[in-house]
């Protein structure tokens, strides 16, 4: 891993809301958040949308890199919890990757190289398994906000899935080679080893929910099965369901457990709802069931939700909007992010667990799959959601 001053990046401080490459408009938002606006005439019916906090986006953060090359993907962006903000930059071919560190003071920017290590937010600063180009030496890293490394270990020749614990750490599953059983291993900040369990499964997906609980998913063909494991490692009860095996992605849900996609006609799918440690899934709430191909962070410490949309693979209406809804879905108010073209591919648009909001440019404007120089653009609302 090196790390250097950045010189070929620029920081831009957007007053205006713009960068360099293409002009947004006005972030639009309404109502502001907390406050009520019942339709006219209509009386106003008190939700959890009363107790959340008002607020003002901001002017964004414009973070914009040039000349990389080509064969390369702009990341999405990850925050911490102390308003440090992880950008990272793929390089296909050979498995490796760039990462811009924006420290929680505005201005410090410093540029990473590393294996393949994609970011996660913790209280401070971040993790990830870096996997290397041999594929044999996995390792667990942390580095605090400027990419400084502050931890690298060896943890797996073979891991099979990954997932950041919210309440700090990472949890490891390691396949052995010929088949089962799965070792699932949790890591605190630090890197120290605090618990380690074993399945006779071979496993998909780790998802570690709010409370410090992790539900383990089996992969197709070993049956539709769920395995809950304590903060402290207990193993719990089991989760069964049709669809298990065919969850693709998962949201946090606020109490603890989580929300479950799969994939269907009409992209991912949110389809499941499983509370802390349950043994049933039940059906997706019908505010974020109607509502496909989208993310969903808790914000304003699990008072609220903000839904975002996803990337897209093929020209779209290019805004992106965030919705605001609270606990129980109802739709508390909507913030366009603007657009700098009618029709795009859009990039990613995440919410860091300190509610920074992080947007990454269009991927017709900003990836380099095609030759040629290229450019990587993120726009950053830092604690907008805190």
């Amino acid at each position: 891993m090196r790390i250097g001053l950045v010189t070929f990046f620029t920081l831009l401080s957007a007053a205006c809301g713009r960068s360099e490459l293409f002009e947004y408009p006005e972030v639009r938002q309404t109502p502001d958040m907390g406050a009520s606006s019942p339709d006219a005439g209509r009386p106003h019916v008190s939700t959890g949308c009363d107790a959340l906090p008002r607020f003002v986006l901001g002017n964004a953060e414009v973070i914009s890199t040039d000349h990389l090359g080509y064969n390369k993907i702009c990341g999405a962006g990850v925050s911490d919890g102390e308003g440090g903000i992880a950008l990272p930059v793929y390089q296909i071919a050979t498995i490796s990757s760039t990462t811009l560190f924006l420290s929680p003071a505005p201005g410090t920017l410093t540029q990473v190289d590393a294996d393949s290590m994609i970011p996660f937010g913790q209280p401070s600063g971040f993790m990830g398994i870096d996997m290397p180009t041999n594929w044999i030496q996995f390792k667990l890293r942390a580095v605090d906000h400027s990419g400084a490394l502050v931890l690298d270990e060896l943890v797996s020749s073979n891991p099979s899935a990954r997932s950041v614990d919210p309440l700090g750490g990472i949890v490891v599953a390691e396949g052995q080679y010929g088949g089962p059983p799965t070792i699932v291993e949790k890591y605190s900040a630090q890197g120290q080893p605090r618990w380690s369990a074993a399945v006779d499964v071979d496993l998909q997906l780790l998802a570690t929910d709010l409370n410090g609980s992790t539900l383990a998913l089996s992969v197709p063909g070993e049956g539709p099965v769920g395995y809950w494991f304590g903060p402290a490692g207990e193993i719990g009860p089991t989760l069964a369901g049709p669809t298990l095996n065919l969850v693709s992605d998962w949201a946090l849900r606020v109490g603890g457990g989580f929300f479950l996609a799969i994939p269907g006609d009409g992209g991912v799918e949110w389809t499941a709802s499983v509370s802390h440690r349950d043994t049933a899934v039940h059906p997706a709430p019908a505010w974020l069931a109607s509502r496909p191909n989208t993310r969903v962070f808790p914000i304003f410490g699990g008072a609220a939700y903000a839904i975002v949309p996803r990337a897209g693979t093929a020209p779209v209406p290019c805004e992106q909007t965030v919705t605001i809804v609270d606990a129980d879905g109802n739709v508390c108010g909507q913030m366009s992010l603007g657009s700098p073209m009618s029709t795009c591919i859009p990039g990613e648009v995440m919410v860091g667990i300190d509610g920074s909001i992080i947007q990454t440019g269009p991927r017709d404007l900003d990836d380099c799959t095609s030759g040629g120089s290229c450019t990587c653009t993120w726009r950053v609302w830092r604690g907008a959601l805190e």
